[in-house]
């Protein structure tokens, strides 16, 4: 299924994050009931954020990162103080 709809998704250009969503709107509880179990539910979910979190590594751009660096500190300090 998700080799499937993975498929389709390069095909209409889509970026790959569009395919794993729909996989998981398909293969739920809520469309073709393919995963009905919670914990398997849970278990593919933190597998997904796990796949998530490696391709965005996978994409990031050091130099940005160093860049942009002590805007994003100081912008993230601000927003906990203020919400403090």
């Amino acid at each position: 299924m998700a080799a499937g709809i993975g498929l389709v998704g390069a095909l209409t250009r889509q970026p790959l994050i569009v395919s794993f969503i729909a996989v998981g709107l398909v293969a739920g509880p809520s469309a073709l009931d393919v995963v009905r179990s919670d914990a398997q539910i849970d278990l593919l979910s933190e597998l997904g954020i796990a796949v998530l979190l490696f391709l965005v590594g996978i994409k990031l751009d050091v130099k940005l990162i160093r860049s942009l660096g002590v805007v994003s500190v100081t912008t993230g300090l601000g927003q906990v103080i203020f919400t403090a």
